[in-house]
């Protein structure tokens, strides 16, 4: 029986001189920096987008759901077949055409606003096309790390990536929210274009050529199929996806309304919101800093629903906040860094444990019915909110997601997850081919 090292694969060190303790090796430097470039922008317009539905096109909650659904549907509808194609060797061209289309179309929002053409319907269409060329560079990504990071760094790199994203999410709220209140929101939203085309010139430079795979002979749901049957058959993964999944549905539908709640209720500036954003995004970092340390030490599972659980009671300490005052700015700021660092180091593991659990030849595959999901539920969750909004009201539906969360992580102690207390374990065989 093989190792999970052995089955998952294994990249060869790098020449004496040529691999770096920070960067890990040459490849991984180049794809990190490309990656960090990109989400910085990705942030700038994932902010400043929802400030222009709510600001300018003065969106209904419901209307603020629907535009978060908008961004996440495509996780539905490509995260499956983007598994397989990753599957095929081609990961690094799949994320170079999608930052290249992306860097593109994302001048729809200012071409829009000059025509005269800008409604709620131009926005939908963008972050729906946005979420879709996302989704396929994410599944390719995360299944491209583990091809050039050694199987004893994965949780090093990952840790790193989460970095990425969690500087981004602390930096681009603030530069755009500063942004939007000088420039607009469109011109915010343009300088997302040459982020992508950096990120997109940084992969390119990578020397790592991956092996094409042919894979067996079989129709696309026979291959979608082995997925999910791996996710189903492995139970610390079938675990973690319960969690994960819960969490993405009413965490989304906080993050739905939290934009109205922050400028409406609380009398939030974009500004001054989006600087409380970025401040409590600075969570993020030390979450992904301190994760590989907290996860050696108490275990992967049970790290992950510790990290839940913080996440939770941060969420639950939204709706406390009643003023946009100093004191309320402070208080909001505190529980988004909470809630960022929880977030941050669940991920950090969420990766690693697929990506070590999983043989090479079906991780591509696995992360399509992962991801499809995990991720598809955040429409459902964002449109959730939506509607409990403005049925119930802002505050009350910020209360009702939180003991949500509260009660997701506490049933988590009940499941295999909690007894993963290390990975390094037999690997589970890969799914059988269909005839």
């Amino acid at each position: 029986m093989k190792t999970v090292e052995d089955s998952a694969g294994s990249l060869a060190p790098a020449a004496p001189g040529r691999q770096s303790h920070l960067f890990i090796n040459d490849s991984f430097a180049l794809f990190w920096t490309g990656q960090t470039v990109s989400t910085l922008g990705a942030q700038v317009t994932a902010f400043a987008v929802p400030l222009l539905a709510a600001i300018t096109l003065h969106a209904t909650a419901f209307q603020m759901g629907l535009l978060r659904a908008a961004e996440f549907a495509p996780f539905l509808l490509f995260t499956l077949p983007a598994g397989v194609w990753a599957d095929y060797g081609i990961r690094r061209w799949l994320m170079i055409a999608a930052n290249l289309i992306r860097g593109v179309f994302i001048t729809a929002v200012p071409l829009a606003v000059f025509l005269g053409w800008m409604h709620l319907g131009v926005l939908y269409f963008v972050m729906f096309v946005m979420g879709s060329l996302k989704t396929i560079f994410e599944m390719a990504y995360q299944t491209y790390v583990p091809e050039i990071v050694p199987r004893e760094r994965l949780v090093n790199a990952n840790s790193k990536i989460m970095m990425s994203y969690a500087l981004g999410q602390s930096v681009g709220p603030g530069f755009g929210g500063i942004m939007v209140e000088f420039l607009g929101a469109p011109m915010a939203v343009l300088t997302d274009a040459t982020t992508y085309f950096l990120s997109a010139i940084y992969l390119l430079k990578i020397k790592h050529r991956e092996t094409r795979i042919r894979l067996h002979r079989e129709s696309l749901f026979r291959q979608i199929a082995g997925g999910f049957r791996f996710v189903a058959e492995e139970r610390h993964i079938r675990s973690l996806l319960w969690l994960v999944t819960a969490n993405n549905f009413f965490q989304n539908a906080v993050m739905a309304i939290l934009v109205l709640y922050a400028t409406r209720e609380l009398g939030m500036r974009p500004g001054l919101f989006g600087v409380t954003v970025s401040i409590g995004g600075l969570g993020a970092v030390m979450g992904a800093f301190g994760a590989e340390q907290l996860g050696r030490r108490f275990g992967p599972g049970p790290f992950v629903i510790f990290s839940a659980t913080v996440v939770a009671i941060a969420a639950l300490c939204f709706p406390l906040v009643n003023t946009g005052d100093f004191l309320g700015v402070v208080s909001l700021a505190a529980t988004y860094f909470v809630l960022s660092a929880g977030n941050s180091s669940i991920t950090v593991f969420a990766w690693t444990i697929r990506q070590t659990l999983t043989p090479s030849a079906v991780l591509g595959r696995m992360n399509g019915a992962f991801r499809f999901l995990v991720t598809g539920i955040m429409p459902f969750g964002a449109l959730f909110g939506g509607w409990l909004g403005e049925t119930i009201g802002i505050r009350p539906t910020l209360i009702v997601a939180g003991i949500a969360l509260i009660l997701i992580a506490a049933s988590a102690r009940f499941t295999p997850l909690m007894q993963l207390k290390s990975l390094v374990m037999k690997a589970p065989a890969e799914p059988k081919q269909g005839r």
